[in-house]
């Protein structure tokens, strides 16, 4: 009769369970940035972004942003925020990549680490994104070019 009870509880269970559906972590997720200065977004949700922005300003304002002493999460949220409003215009996307790889290759030494991780972490933001925003680069063959540049110093 045990058996019986818990066999009928534990199909129960499985029969009845849903999956749980969430979206890319490092886009769908916004980090705290306990109030310090990143890019503008609306209340709404993740990926209400702020009409009023002009996205014209988008890779220069990320860029000023993105500074040695901002706390890495700072630079986690700006470039989730970043990621959000490139897809929204076609070429936004790859010019921030450009830029952010640009600023990984030539970084002084000390600037060096944070401004790799930029980079790292902007590609792998895109590639979660890609599902998301169709209008985003491929990452996949920049990324690996990039990095592979940056080892050998080229």
């Amino acid at each position: 009769m045990i058996r019986f009870a818990f066999a009928a509880v534990a199909s129960l269970v499985l029969l009845t369970a849903v999956p749980v559906l969430a979206g890319p972590p490092l886009i769908c997720f916004p980090f705290d940035t306990h109030g310090a200065k990143t890019l503008p977004m609306g209340s709404k949700g993740w990926q209400d972004i702020d009409p009023t922005y002009d996205t014209s300003k988008l890779v220069d304002d990320t860029l000023a942003l993105l500074t040695p002493e901002a706390p890495i999460i700072v630079h986690m949220e700006t470039l989730r925020r970043a990621t959000i409003y490139a897809s929204t215009k076609p070429g936004l996307g790859a010019a921030l990549l450009s830029r952010i790889d640009e600023r990984a290759r030539t970084a002084t030494p000390s600037f060096a680490p944070v401004a790799s991780f930029d980079f790292d972490y902007l590609v792998e933001t895109y590639r979660q994104a890609a599902p998301v925003f169709k209008t985003l680069p491929s990452v996949d063959h920049f990324a690996k070019s990039s990095m592979a540049s940056r080892v050998s110093g080229r």
